[in-house]
């Protein structure tokens, strides 16, 4: 029985997702623990991670804590607060302003495999004094649980203030959709190949109205270039649907098993993020100086 967890408003309930065939809908995936498994194969996997948000702070006070290391961050996680094999991946956090813009502290989001080890819990910190940083447990949430009503609240959440949108915006890196490391946009935007095994997976919880790549408006990394995919669905239902089974979760290239990356599924009106990246685009363009040349460019080959 589920009539005890929240679902959200009346006129627009949070999906209830399932894994079985029925008369009325086929089920594309399967679950598996902490992973949702596609039945094709050529499809990404999801990873329902233990999302714990963490608190790092440098024990010396003139140090920027933007200047933390991958390596100071990583022992600090998998030793000091004991998370080991069990941390998959971490991530810089993006929903507070704090974990955005403060030189003193930074947030970030460990995506976990199974629990917290024992004494590991909300408000605890230790000091890794080799690394000479402080790291604090913020939170934990679980996302591998459709019916836990944390999760259902914060999806219901997300779509009462979401009333006017109309699509989802992933946020992904460039090389998963376009498998060509000397790929360069001409375009700020491209609509993403209808054949693809992502229009594909994408497919998988309804009809789709377009799927579009916008090169200019993802935040910018110098590990690999993203892009942002914004889906459209012919009905707000499959929309929904989709999210749900997104919304907080890691998406696993089928291609690539160790390639598992958050990607920030967002609800947006699609006709605004339109004309913010083609005022982007636009701005870009004029910041650029003319290239040398560019009057005798004109009419050559």
């Amino acid at each position: 029985p589920q009539a005890d967890v929240p679902q959200g408003s009346v006129d627009d309930p949070v999906p209830t997702v399932s894994y079985d065939d029925n008369d009325d809908k086929r089920s594309y995936f399967s679950k598996d623990g902490r992973w949702i498994l596609p039945k094709r194969e050529v499809f990404p996997s999801v990873f329902c991670a233990l999302r714990v948000r963490i608190r790092l702070e440098p024990l010396d006070p003139d140090r920027n804590a933007s200047e933390l290391s991958k390596e100071a961050i990583d022992e600090v996680l998998r030793v000091g607060l004991g998370l080991g094999k069990s941390l998959v991946r971490w991530d810089d956090a993006r929903t507070t302003l704090a974990a955005l813009v403060s030189a003193s502290s930074r947030e970030v989001v460990a995506a976990v495999n199974g629990e917290l080890p024992a004494g590991r819990e909300k408000g605890l910190t230790v000091k890794d004094e080799g690394n000479r940083l402080a790291a604090t447990i913020v939170d934990a949430t679980e996302t591998s649980e459709d019916v836990d009503r944390t999760r259902i609240a914060a999806l219901a959440q997300c779509f009462k203030e979401a009333s006017a949108c109309d699509a989802i915006v992933f946020e992904l890196p460039q090389l998963w959709i376009i498998p060509d490391p000397d790929f360069r946009a001409r375009q700020a935007c491209i609509g993403l190949y209808p054949g693809s095994f992502w229009m594909g997976f994408f497919k998988s919880w309804g009809p789709v109205a377009s799927a579009d790549l916008f090169f200019k408006t993802a935040p910018k990394d110098q590990s690999e270039p993203r892009v942002h995919l914004v889906v459209r669905y012919k009905s707000r239902e499959c929309m929904k649907m989709c999210f749900t089974f997104l919304h907080d979760r890691y998406l696993v290239h089928p291609k690539q098993e160790n390639e598992l990356r958050p990607p920030w599924a967002q609800l947006v009106a699609f006709k605004d993020f339109q004309a913010t990246a083609t005022n982007r685009a636009k701005a870009a363009g004029s910041a650029k100086p003319a290239p040398k040349g560019a009057a005798k460019a004109k009419g050559g080959v």
